[in-house]
């Protein structure tokens, strides 16, 4: 059956009308509807006393507060695994907001993306690269800083990232975008193309544990040793998401559900989705061209051209399928989506289809680009994608993983089937 809707499950919405046992720490607390924490009366903030003064001391001790809110509840310290789920992920949550507020300790709120040190690069080629760590601003076709991006990032409710699967530096600065966002106190609904309809259930239940295990949700996802390969490199992500309380999201369509499509065409997509994303009407010349190179070059050449229209209708609607779970799963403090480079496009991907939120700022695309020796300049990528102008808003320049040509490895991975 197919689904675009899901049921997400994260850390709760506070009632408006809520309190937190936060006045031992000396802080009263207000919490919106959308659940972020504020003192009375003031911008936005965690931990923040109304005397300043005191806020060194307020922040040191709300580990003990939360400790002691715990210890309220009838089922005590020793017990804490028993809270109830919605209790468990309320106090969890709480506690990672106050670290990621608080992290500065005696320094002035962050109205913007925290300060952070220079990434810790893991592929091995290409760090001596002219452009390997500088960000691109394509709109303006200059550099900017990295506070500079954070900066924005940290204001716009949703934020589309094209990686590379096994590029271990892409998800490393996704982590940083990441704690970017929730260190300015929003509760992002973290979108990973990595998982599809059939997982939605595990993540719920992943996102509910007051003591949420990885290992326990890759195990229940029944992925074998190809899939455990891949999943190291977003385990980081998964842990950070996990133990903050963010709600995950599976954006992707099943197997099962992209081969009706090919098979069916848009009779296999729900009604609703077809005419909200414009399935049923032809791409531009240009739009059709480059997801044709795409898919020709993403199979090395091994498709059948009487499949080609299936699969170019399979594609528009897993992008189809993430804008509207990307809208579905935003639970008052955005949507952050992880996907792969032609998702994230600003032509013919999520952020062409969700085009009014980009209009009026409310979306921002970044691609991370693995650098190649022969390509200097930044204008040098566009080739990648054949258009006049790279398709995103931002470009962040990576070392890359390895020299291997992808069809190379799938002409081995084949071989070895056979």
């Amino acid at each position: 059956m197919y689904a675009t809707q899901q049921r997400i499950v994260g850390a709760p919405r506070f009632p408006g009308n809520a309190g937190v046992a936060c006045a031992r720490a000396a802080a009263t607390w207000d919490i919106s509807p959308h659940g972020k924490l504020a003192p009375s009366g003031t911008a936005p903030a965690a931990c923040l006393p109304r005397r300043p003064a005191l806020r060194r001391a307020t922040c040191r001790d709300m580990p003990s507060a939360i400790d002691d809110m715990v210890a309220r509840t009838r089922f005590g310290v020793t017990r804490r695994r028993a809270l109830p789920t919605d209790a468990a992920r309320r106090i969890r949550w709480l506690l990672f907001a106050c670290v990621a507020w608080c992290a500065p300790l005696g320094a002035a709120v962050p109205t913007t993306a925290p300060v952070v040190d220079s990434p810790r690069w893991q592929a091995a080629l290409g760090r001596d690269h002219a452009l390997t760590g500088r960000i691109w601003d394509t709109a303006r076709s200059d550099f900017v800083a990295e506070t500079a991006l954070l900066d924005r990032l940290v204001s716009v409710p949703y934020v589309v990232t094209g990686e590379s699967h096994v590029n271990p530096d892409h998800h490393g600065l996704q982590l940083r975008i990441l704690k970017a966002i929730f260190g300015n106190g929003r509760r992002v609904t973290v979108a990973m193309e990595i998982f599809d309809s059939d997982d939605q259930v595990a993540l719920n239940d992943f996102a509910s544990q007051l003591d949420p295990s990885p290992q326990r949700l890759v195990d229940e996802l029944g992925w074998g040793r190809r899939h455990r390969a891949l999943w190291e490199s977003y385990l980081p992500l998964v842990r950070f998401a996990g133990g903050a309380g963010l709600p995950l999201a599976a954006m992707d369509l099943t197997r099962r559900e992209a081969a009706a499509v090919t098979q069916y065409g848009v009779d296999a997509l729900p009604a609703e989705l077809v005419q909200q994303y414009g399935l049923d009407t032809a791409l531009s010349t240009t739009q059709q061209a480059t997801l044709t190179t795409d898919l020709v070059n993403g199979h090395c050449g091994m498709l059948f051209t009487r499949n080609l229209d299936g699969l170019i209708l399979a594609q528009r609607a897993r992008d189809a399928t993430m804008a509207s779970r990307m809208l579905a799963a935003d639970v008052g403090g955005g949507v952050m989506l992880l996907a792969g480079y032609g998702h994230a496009r600003g032509d013919r991907g999520v952020p062409y289809l969700l085009d009014t939120l980009r209009a009026r700022g409310d979306l921002v695309s970044i691609l991370f680009a693995s650098v190649r020796d022969e390509l200097q300049r930044p204008q040098d990528y566009r080739q990648w994608f054949g258009s006049d102008r790279l398709p995103f808003d931002y470009v962040w320049f990576t070392p890359r993983a390895d020299d291997e040509d992808p069809c190379d490895r799938l002409k081995r991975i084949y071989r070895k089937a056979d």
